[in-house]
């Protein structure tokens, strides 16, 4: 009987320290970081990103991802800038008891952009015609070398992408998202016309349409 009573004894102490084992795993399993920041892999080409998320329950979330691309791998586009900030909310479909956000999501965006172009053209200063990227000058237009055109945009548009965790707090975000332009304004620099902000009518070189694609590396806390 003694025997048997040291043997339930041992029994209930390794059954206590396997369950509070499996519950400090599930716990340490279970702790879920709400925000990741993370950067563009395209950075070594000249498209750098960062993104901010933050997870308002296991499905939805915030962020906030600010792109300053210098794409120095173009040589025709060597001495451009592109400015943009992107709000965007996520939807996660996917479901994990354990962990926020998670696997596939769609999201909805909107990506404010500030743009610089260098080029050169010919202008018509009675007209205000300007034709970029040409030295085929007409009657009444002349030719400048360096012409500065910045644009200010609006797009608006929906996204998908998935998103892995990597071991504690590492992750692999993988998005893209596709945007139609709602409002521009453009301006002129280094030429005598068109050098206050107008609206532009997404005419020849101004893209109404924009993909944005995200290969990032990121870090939950």
């Amino acid at each position: 009987m003694k025997k048997i009573t040291i043997l339930l004894l041992f029994l209930l102490f390794v059954i206590n320290i396997y369950a509070q084992q499996t519950a400090d795993s599930v716990t340490a399993l279970s702790k879920n970081y709400k925000n990741n920041i993370q950067v563009n892999a395209l950075g070594v080409i000249g498209y750098f990103s960062l993104l901010y998320e933050h997870s308002i329950n296991k499905h939805f979330s915030i962020a906030a991802i600010t792109t300053y691309q210098v794409p120095y791998l173009f040589k025709d586009r060597s001495s451009d800038r592109a400015l943009e900030f992107m709000p965007q909310v996520r939807l996660y479909t996917q479901k994990y008891k354990l962990k926020y956000n998670e696997g596939f999501y769609i999201s909805g965006s909107f990506n404010f952009t500030a743009n610089t172009y260098h080029r050169e053209g010919v202008y018509n200063p009675t007209t205000n015609y300007i034709n970029l990227d040409t030295d085929h000058s007409t009657a009444g237009s002349y030719y400048q070398e360096n012409i500065i055109h910045q644009t200010k945009s609006i797009y608006t548009g929906f996204g998908t992408g998935y998103k892995w965790m990597l071991k504690k707090r590492l992750l692999i975000d993988l998005g893209i998202s596709l945007l139609y332009g709602i409002y521009q304004q453009e301006r002129y620099k280094n030429i005598p016309i068109r050098n206050d902000w107008q609206k532009s009518f997404y005419k020849e070189g101004n893209a109404r349409l924009s993909a944005i694609v995200q290969i990032n590396i990121g870090y939950r806390f």
